[in-house]
């Protein structure tokens, strides 16, 4: 006997609508907290599923807050601040967001770079969006204007004052001249104040972009260029001389795992280089064994990156690397 299971799928569909609807509202509510996301069941789920609004709002200061959630020992053993949210950043953070892991392995330099390269695609493709509107919209309106004259033309030749007996016909066509004149009017205001509201849309975004470039210079000039913020953020779980959780430990080493997968050159880099005094740190708090299994990796693979390539890579910068191979490709 064949049994039908269709009804459990049902209700497992309706309750993830349920749970993204949620979320949807909570997004659209300006005073929506982290917490009041992360204790949303189903926010995993629509983080993968790359919902828009979601990435938008981890902003740097909100993934910051979700580094809090792994690096700093709860102060009560609370089940969903101690437990739950630690667990559901991980989650977050570990999966390979690229909005996300620029902030950890790039610097602020080339985070503007990478949001003006954005920028030019989402304008590259509403001048697209714009076009086909105009195709569709102003040369089919064309098109009909043009019907319209010529079936005005064919209208007054029938109706010639010579074939014309009343003048109360002449004036009915006159007074449906002018409503057709008026109705082309109204259609030529709608299209100008659609163009008006989309330019202003348009001048309003600018504005916004340029308020960030001026707010990233002012916290550039704060923070060294070749420093990246979240990253030293991040590591400075390691700068204490207290022994380690091992709990947060095990999030902290997946996280720089995740980070070493998505560019290990980056972030050889710059802990080899840039941060070469954190490295004391790692060995220091080497009795944690997903500490020491992630040192080792390093290790392994400057070794293996050497051996292959018979220079040493960790004195290259990769984002000077990057940059001469754009020059390259443009000339």
């Amino acid at each position: 006997m064949m049994m039908n299971f269709g009804f459990l799928q049902g209700l497992n569909f309706n309750n993830m609508n349920m749970t993204s609807i949620a979320i949807e509202k909570k997004l659209n509510n300006p005073n929506t907290t982290l917490e009041d996301l992360l204790i949303e069941e189903d926010l995993i789920q629509e983080f993968r599923n790359s919902n828009g609004k979601l990435l938008k709002f981890f902003d740097k200061e909100n993934i910051k807050k979700l580094i809090n959630y792994i690096i700093i020992e709860p102060k009560e053993d609370d089940q969903i601040k101690g437990h739950k949210f630690p667990f559901v950043a991980s989650e977050l953070l570990n999966y390979e967001e690229k909005h996300i892991y620029n902030h950890f392995l790039l610097t602020e330099d080339e985070l503007i770079k990478e949001k003006e390269k954005e920028n030019d695609h989402i304008n590259l493709n509403s001048s697209h969006e714009m076009k086909e509107y105009l195709d569709k919209n102003v040369i089919s309106g064309e098109k009909k204007e043009e019907n319209e004259k010529n079936n005005q033309e064919i209208h007054n030749n029938d109706n010639n004052p010579i074939h014309i007996d009343n003048e109360n016909q002449k004036m009915d066509l006159e007074q449906t001249g002018q409503e057709t004149k008026k109705e082309e009017e109204k259609k030529e205001e709608e299209e100008e104040t659609k163009k008006e509201e989309g330019k202003k849309e348009e001048e309003e975004e600018k504005k916004k972009d340029e308020e960030k470039k001026e707010e990233e210079e002012k916290k550039e000039e704060k923070y060294p260029k070749n420093r990246i913020e979240l990253l030293d953020y991040l590591l400075s779980f390691l700068e204490t001389e207290n022994e380690l959780n091992y709990v947060l430990t095990g999030y902290f080493c997946k996280f720089l795992s995740s980070l070493f997968s998505y560019k290990p050159n980056n972030l050889i880099y710059y802990l080899f280089i840039e941060r070469s005094d954190i490295l004391e740190k790692f060995i220091f708090h080497s009795y944690r064994k997903s500490l020491s299994n992630f040192l080792s990796k390093l290790l392994l693979y400057e070794n293996e990156d050497s051996n292959n390539q018979n220079n040493n890579n960790l004195n290259r910068n990769p984002y000077e690397t990057n940059n001469n191979n754009n020059n390259k490709n443009n000339n």
